[in-house]
């Protein structure tokens, strides 16, 4: 039997569930950094707050990205330097120097405010850097690229794993149409299908738990600056174009994570109030 409360809560969401359907799309609850060939964007709601030019112009494929307190980038391959930004876009004069191997190439980033995620390319592989974009450590390595590519990565905080979206798929597989959830030892935890390839810019939404991507369209395609909201059981929440984001080659994306000191004052300012409660309902 369902008590009061509960009827209560099933009533609540609900409500907000029918509130925001009738709304329409809002887009994403938290800054969501994105980057293309040559700026970088940062979105909220619908609208595109502010963007800025990558710098040095020469070393404009700075895609795979981490914001914490400032914005960090890598080059995507070797030759190429990564830059970090205040969230407003200056530049601060330090520069990350590609980490990987001649052979290698890194599409997107992720953080977890302690070290920084991103996926290989060619080898299928995860692997973790500090957050200087330096000391890559491989963390797993998939070997089903005969099936196709991914491209795209995120971190989920809830349970401390990563996301993966696919790039394209080849060998009859679905592959490039796959969203897999992964714990940080490559184990998969589920999986849903988006119904197309061509996927970018893969992160996730501390604010609200969703997944945010760029569905760019066939490649080389349209890439009409389209974003798409997921839950984490795969339902499309929302889809929002952005004009400005047209024919941008978007690529790496990212919200911002609070640095470590902030998460561990957020988690303990909430114990206390879990426990003062605890004492008062007793």
């Amino acid at each position: 039997m369902i008590s009061a409360r509960g009827v209560t809560r099933v009533a609540i969401a609900v409500a907000v569930s029918y509130a925001t359907a009738m709304a329409g799309p809002v887009g994403p609850s938290s800054e969501y950094y994105v980057v293309g060939s040559q700026k970088i964007f940062a979105i909220h709601g619908v609208v595109v707050e502010r963007s800025w030019s990558i710098t040095p112009s020469s070393m404009n494929l700075q895609f795979p990205i981490a914001v914490l307190s400032t914005v960090r980038t890598m080059g995507y391959m070797s030759g190429y330097t990564g830059a970090e930004y205040t969230l407003g876009g200056i530049p601060m004069g330090t520069t990350y120097p590609f980490a990987g191997s001649t052979s290698q190439l890194f599409t997107d980033g992720a953080t977890d405010g302690t070290g920084i995620y991103s996926y290989e390319h060619w080898s299928a592989s995860v692997y973790r850097f500090d957050l200087n974009w330096k000391n890559p450590i491989c963390l797993f390595s998939l070997n089903d690229n005969s099936q196709g590519y991914r491209g795209t990565i995120a971190y989920d905080p809830s349970d401390e794993s990563l996301w993966l979206a696919g790039w394209y798929s080849q060998g009859g597989s679905n592959l490039g149409s796959t969203v897999e959830h992964r714990s940080l030892n490559g184990s998969l935890i589920s999986s849903f299908q988006i119904g197309h390839e061509w996927t970018s810019c893969l992160a996730f939404d501390p604010a609200d738990g969703t997944l945010w991507l760029h569905n760019r369209g066939p490649f080389p395609g349209e890439d009409a600056g389209t974003l798409e909201q997921y839950s984490r059981t795969g339902q499309l929440l929302a889809t929002v174009t952005y004009p400005e984001l047209a024919g941008q080659n978007l690529i790496g994306g990212e919200f911002l994570v609070p640095e470590p000191a902030t998460i561990t004052l957020l988690a303990a300012g909430l114990g206390a109030v879990w426990m003062g409660k605890r004492r008062v309902t007793r």
